[in-house]
């Protein structure tokens, strides 16, 4: 994978879609009836989506920061 903002982009997308298409999947299946172990998977799903979503959030951040340092000093 390039380290450019795009490349960052592409494999974010491909790490984090799956996540929620798992989240959606979930949620759907929740409702008053649901049991501790059903809200305590939603609760894991969740955080694993929220940890790959900070961690390519950081890079796209930090790529960028970078970046625009080099245009500044030119």
């Amino acid at each position: 994978m390039p380290f450019t903002l795009n490349g960052i982009s592409t494999a974010g997308d491909g790490a984090i879609t799956p996540t929620e298409t798992d989240l959606d999947a979930a949620l759907t299946g929740l409702g008053p009836d649901s049991t501790a172990a059903d809200l305590l998977k939603f609760q894991g799903l969740l955080s694993i989506n929220s940890v790959i979503t900070s961690t390519f959030s950081g890079c796209m951040k930090e790529r960028s920061d970078t970046l625009k340092g080099v245009v500044q000093k030119f």
